[in-house]
């Protein structure tokens, strides 16, 4: 069950970040670049950061601050989501733990000690 939810955990929040780095980097990609250069910044901040210098000085700082900006964004989101995923897991698993025995055990000297004679076990 740990390898499948690693294996899920990791594919849903990775998607999610690609979705909200995509959501957020769309609308600052320059319509004058290239198609492949609007692919390469729209597929990952590394791409972006490549194409970014390659351009003028001007536009580059412009599309490495969006490429920057939409992928803390991104992680921002997930991290949201992580934390509701715990505070959920956290108010299950005190909702599902059993009851705990509020008795105090009993070490073995602090048992009464049976009397001499006593057919009582």
């Amino acid at each position: 069950m740990r390898q499948i939810g690693a294996s899920v955990g990791v594919a849903v929040l990775g998607s999610s970040l690609n979705s909200a780095y995509r959501n957020n980097i769309d609308d600052d990609i320059p319509a004058a670049l290239p198609e492949l250069a609007q692919e390469a910044i729209r597929d990952n901040v590394a791409g972006a950061l490549r194409v970014a210098e390659k351009l003028p000085e001007a536009q580059e700082g412009t599309i490495a601050d969006s490429a920057r900006d939409a992928f803390v964004a991104g992680m921002s989101m997930v991290s949201l989501i992580c934390a509701g995923l715990a505070a959920v897991t956290a108010i299950v698993v005190v909702a599902l733990l059993p009851a705990r025995d509020k008795t105090p055990l009993l070490t073995e000297s602090a048992r009464p000690q049976a009397k001499a004679g006593s057919t009582t076990p």
